[in-house]
């Protein structure tokens, strides 16, 4: 038994007892499931042989033992109840045989099918399997239909790849019992290898329906069936749900991440597809998910990983893909971590490979070459088809100088794949430093090259972006940008870090398109590099890259010191100008740059001073005090001017920036102008010499920029607009571009215009968003336009404006008027407004804004200062502090007035809608009851239709029989009825006679008797008195009727066969059933009568029917009559 074994695994406590039966009746002892001993053999199997405990028991402790990890004590304990010299029975014995079969199955499976160094089908694994097959053998020779039985020799079978064989074991199990779970497992599990994936999909989703908490989960089953059938969704949406079920299921979570991985693969692979179609076809691009969207899809897949590690520290594949993530992440040491659990718990060689390929990687990223080179042949020694540890062992024969080696490894591997970028370029450098195969080379360069121009993302030769780079610089910097971009990266995979000039042009073309925190990046990298070679004293002649050439490190500084500069980082670009004089004092673009952003303008001079000194003058010194001389405030503007002549005398008569320096200069003479003429004389002077500078440049944005100034300061704004807006267009990079127009559109009044202008100036030049006075604009114009327009709304956005400029700068006098003003007449515009229009809430956050305002403006109005110096008066402050406090009171009252009208309205809200609920309710009991009193009519009108059906198929019933009745004996009937009205039989009996005998038989003979008078007579009565008839008569007649009807029937029979003996009425009888024949019921001509089948008259229930027909006897008539074909009621014909 192996050490590990000996030790029991850790497990929550159960507090489960085992109570194992002594041989003496009545008496147990009892096992705690917590504390079974860790040597059963020696422990256990002693008692239970004495006692002679059932073999049930044995199974029992063996799988308590398996629960805790335990499968070699679990054999043990199985192979001694088989041994159990007191049990015989083989049937007994059964059991055990099937669970040991399946404990070494499972001990098996995690073995290797090929261990290293021994060929396949030999080592631990075989002989597991062996000892399964004697297993199921002797289970075999007790019962050979056992169902557990047929199910371990399937999986066993399975573990073998003998999939025929275990799909008939499978087979057998199902048709006996088709609801096998662990037959339908095994049933799916070959239909998947076999990639018939619909039929496994059936198989996985019939044990979900039997078994929804089946173990394995058969969720994950379905999932993976659903990814082979390319429902990605759909599998996503399985394993989501088997994590929901079960959150510690580490497969599922495992799939998961899998699944993000290669959506963010499949997307990569995607854009380098649509690459090559756009360059090829000049396609559009097609849309992938963008950086933001990997980023999150990578970290969810992390995160799936990491839970399924910890809910199963031992599992190999979540393990394995963690190690991979943090490849990625260059986290080596959790790579080396991760990759060994991988390495010691996987259970099957593609994913020991996978383990030890993880491990060399790391090995090899760090340096550990002779341990990376020992895992990729491990990896490749359990699959030697792992092209990634192909690739690493190839470039380990580099490592080694086995250049031989290294170019056949690689060329195997070009074999498998001719159009990998990466195996073109390491096998045209192989031939290219060998010197004996440069044809080959070229040749896989000219491969790379036309790779390059099919996609965008093959990494190809540092050097040959490096020089596309250096010639493009100066025809197309943005071509330039790209090709540097290339290089450096390729540069730092290949020899750790790129060449100083090559990292130092990317820097700057990086600097120049704007992408400051790019450059910054490679800038500080150079930076410290040439730092240390400087600091170390190290010749530019021993270091390849001349890192330590002084030139090299005084360039990079200068650079870096300008990015600063352009970042805002003064004090930073400070220095660095600084460190540069040290080493060279006459650097002059150093000096001047540091005299430009020194804030101690003592300082600042002192450097321009420094250079002036110099003869002749440097231009750039000269400007520059010319510059200074124009922007400090409260200097006369005239001390320019020699500095401005100096370089025009000195330099170039026609300098571009010494003529727009000297017309501003003019143009700030102008507004020190306290008359008109002398302000319009400044102004024509800076008119000609802008006017001079456009001549020698026409494209000059300076000067444009400086004769519209001009034409604004004359009074012309319309006209400045346009130009400013000229000068925009033409130089949008230029932030006083965007501020000129939007003081133009100003002054026009366009606030909304001047107010986007100012906005659109701070998005765009991030330097501007701190400049305080831009904010100050921006809120002076929501001031006029809320003023204009009397909106609060953009009142209340004006002082979000002034707070953002106070927030820069705190102490802004100006800012903090601007503040208090802005407030108060938020205050005012608030309190004018109308209730419906403000609330509670709005007046009490002008009420706070008057406490503020008011503290302010005494602070201004107590401000210590020379007033000549305040940007506003005193008086004034101290005047709105008072009005503050008058208004305040004022909203004060307003605010209790709208708290008041607020709860009026709130109450007369909840009023009415109380009001609209109960007429809802009410239209809602209105509209029941309608629909209860339509329900109700249409029963009864479907009632009464029925009732007519009834009654329509009573009387049609009547009639058939009586045309039957009269077509037997209808001769005989006609001759007695002739007879009697021949000896003087009343009008009415000869007219009924007519209707019932001669009435079938259309002969001369019959027509007068059957339009005989009594029948014209009784037409005329129906025809006049029908109307008169009432409900009551109609009843009458009907009963009547009836009674006749049935009496002339009875009448008849006894015609046939003659007057039985004995019966001295018969005479009357017959009179009786003349009159009957003369009362028939009338044939109503309606639409209601529907034909009915013939039913026997036996049947008929005349009472019932009868009352059904004499309740519908009156609306039969009028349905008739409405018709124009109105019968004679039979109470009318009585009569």
């Amino acid at each position: 038994m192996s050490e590990a074994a000996s030790v029991a695994a850790p497990a929550a406590p159960t507090g489960q007892v085992i109570e194992l039966p002594l041989n003496r009746p009545g008496e147990f002892i009892d096992i705690s499931c917590d504390e079974l001993p860790v040597t059963p053999a020696d422990d256990l199997t002693p008692i239970l042989y004495e006692e002679r405990v059932p073999l049930q028991y044995y199974l029992r402790l063996a799988l308590e033992y398996n629960k805790r990890n335990l499968a070699n004590e679990a054999v043990v304990m199985l192979e001694r109840g088989l041994s159990a010299p007191y049990e015989t029975t083989r049937q007994a014995k059964l059991p055990l045989m099937n669970c040991q079969a399946a404990l070494l199955l499972s001990k098996a499976s995690k073995q290797s099918t090929a261990a290293s160094g021994q060929p396949s089908g030999s080592g631990e694994r075989d002989s597991l399997l062996s000892r399964v097959a004697e297993l199921l053998n002797r289970a075999s020779e007790v019962d050979p239909q056992d169902q557990t039985t047929l199910v371990i020799r399937g999986q066993w079978l399975l573990a073998r790849r003998q999939l025929d064989e275990a799909d008939r074991q499978f087979q057998q199990v199902l048709a006996r019992s088709p609801s096998s779970i662990p037959a339908l497992y095994g049933k799916a599990r070959i239909l998947y290898s076999r990639n018939q994936y619909v039929q496994a999909l059936d198989c996985y989703q019939r044990v979900l329906r039997l078994r929804p908490d089946a173990r394995p989960d058969p969720r994950v089953g379905v999932g993976l069936c659903f990814e082979r059938l390319g429902m990605r969704a759909q599998a996503r949406t399985a394993f989501e749900r088997a994590v929901e079920v079960n959150p510690g299921n580490a497969g599922a979570l495992v799939l998961l991440a899998i699944m993000d991985l290669n959506d963010v693969k499949r997307a990569i692979n995607k854009e380098c597809d649509a690459a090559a179609e756009i360059a090829t076809n000049g396609a559009q691009p097609a849309k992938t998910l963008s950086a933001e969207e990997r980023r999150r899809m990578l970290e969810r897949a992390q995160a799936f990983l990491l839970r399924a590690l910890r809910a199963d520290k031992h599992h190999a594949p979540a393990a394995c893909g963690l190690a991979d993530q943090f490849f990625f992440n260059r986290q080596m040491p959790n790579v080396i971590k991760c990759a060994t659990v991988a390495c010691k718990t996987a259970d099957s060689d593609g994913l020991r490979a996978e383990s030890h390929f993880q491990l060399a990687r790391a090995y090899h990223y760090q340096g550990h070459y002779n341990e990376a080179d020992s895992n990729y042949r491990r990896a490749l020694s359990f699959n030697a088809g792992h092209t990634l540890a192909q690739f690493g062992q190839a470039q380990m024969l580099v490592q080694s100088g086995d250049y031989d080696g290294a170019t056949e490894a690689f060329e195997k591997l070009r074999k498998e794949d001719p159009d990998c970028v990466d195996i073109l370029m390491i096998l045209a450098s192989l031939y290219a430093s060998s010197g004996k195969a440069l044809d080959r080379a070229l040749q896989c360069f000219d491969r790379v090259a036309s790779k390059l121009s099919e996609t965008s993302s093959v990494s190809v030769d540092a050097e040959l972006f490096a020089e596309m780079g250096s010639a493009l610089v100066e025809k197309d910097a943005a071509r330039a940008l790209r090709a540097y971009r290339r290089a450096v990266p390729t540069y730092a995979a290949r020899d750790g870090k790129a060449p100083i000039a090559v990292a130092n042009n990317l820097a700057v073309l990086e600097h120049q398109a704007a992408n400051f925190a790019a450059a910054n990046t490679i800038y500080r990298d150079v930076y410290e590099r040439c730092k240390c070679a400087v600091t170390s004293s190290e010749k530019a002649a021993d270091d390849a890259d001349g890192a330590n050439s002084d030139s090299q490190y005084t360039t990079v500084t200068y650079n870096l010191a300008r990015l600063a500069e352009d970042e805002g980082r003064l004090e930073e670009a400070r220095e660095l100008y600084e460190d540069i004089l040290k080493r060279h004092p006459t650097y002059t673009d150093a000096r001047l740059r540091l005299s430009t952003i020194t804030t101690d303008s003592a300082k600042s001079m002192e450097h321009l001073v420094l250079e002036l000194r110099r003869r002749p003058p440097p231009a750039a010194a000269s400007l520059l005090m010319a510059e200074r001389y124009l922007l400090v405030p409260r200097v006369d503007p005239r001390k320019a001017r020699k500095h401005f002549e100096t370089v025009l005398q000195a330099h170039d008569r026609y300098d571009i920036w010494a003529l727009c320096g000297t017309g501003w200069q003019h143009v700030l003479q102008a507004r020190r102008e306290t008359t008109r003429g002398g302000c319009d004389k400044s102004l024509k002077k800076a008119y000609e010499f802008f006017t001079i500078a456009l001549r020698q440049d026409a494209h000059c944005a300076q000067a444009v920029n400086g004769l519209a100034v001009v034409l604004a300061e004359s009074g012309l704004i319309t006209e400045a607009r346009d130009i400013f807006a000229q000068v925009r267009e033409t130089s949008a990079a230029v932030p006083g571009a965007w501020i000129n127009l939007a003081h133009a559109q100003a002054a026009l009044g366009q606030y909304q215009e001047a107010l986007n202008m100012y906005e659109t100036c701070a998005r765009r030049f991030p330097g501007m968003a701190c400049d305080p006075q831009l904010w100050l604009c921006a809120a002076n114009q929501l001031y006029r336009a809320a003023r204009a327009e009397n909106d609060s709304a953009q009142m209340r956005r004006a002082i979000r404006y002034v707070e953002k400029a106070l927030h820069i700068e705190p102490d802004n006098l100006m800012g903090l008027y601007n503040l208090a003003l802005g407030q108060q007449t938020y205050a005012y515009m608030v309190g004018d407004l109308e209730s419906q229009q403000r609330t509670v809430a709005m007046l009490s956050e002008a009420l706070a804004g008057l406490e503020n305002a008011k503290r302010l403006f005494q602070r201004l109005a107590t401000h210590p200062g020379d007033d000549e110096q305040l940007p506003y008066s005193r008086k004034i402050a101290d005047q709105r502090q008072k009005y503050g406090d008058s208004l305040m009171r004022r909203i004060q009252e307003r605010q209790q007035i709208q708290a008041d009208w607020e709860a009026e309205r709130d109450r007369t809200l909840k009023q009415a809608l109380e009001e609209r609920e109960r007429l809802r309710q009410e239209r809602e009991a209105a509209v029941a009851e309608e629909q209860q009193k339509r329900e109700a009519e249409e029963r009864r009108i479907e009632e009464h239709n029925r009732r007519i059906q009834q009654q329509a198929q009573l009387d049609m019933m009547l009639k058939d029989d009586e045309e039957n009745e009269e077509g037997d004996g209808g001769r005989a009937g006609r001759k007695r009825y002739d007879s009697d009205a021949s000896e003087g039989g009343s009008g009415q009996e000869n007219g009924s006679a007519g209707k019932r005998g001669g009435g079938r038989k259309k002969n001369k003979a019959d027509k007068p008797r059957k339009r005989g008078g009594a029948g014209k007579k009784t037409q005329r009565v129906a025809s006049d008195d029908d109307a008169a008839a009432n409900e009551e008569d109609q009843a009458v007649s009907g009963a009547e009727s009836d009674k006749r009807t049935t009496k002339k029937r009875k009448g008849r029979l006894q015609s046939k066969a003659g007057p039985p003996a004995g019966d001295a009425d018969g005479g009357d009888n017959e009179g009786e059933d003349n009159v009957a024949s003369s009362r028939k019921r009338p044939k109503y001509l309606s639409n209601a009568i529907v034909d009915s089948d013939d039913d026997d008259d036996d049947d008929y229930d005349g009472a019932g029917q009868r009352g059904a027909a004499d309740n519908h006897v009156t609306d039969l008539d009028s349905v008739a009559a409405a018709a124009g074909d109105a019968p004679t009621s039979p109470t009318e014909t009585a009569s």
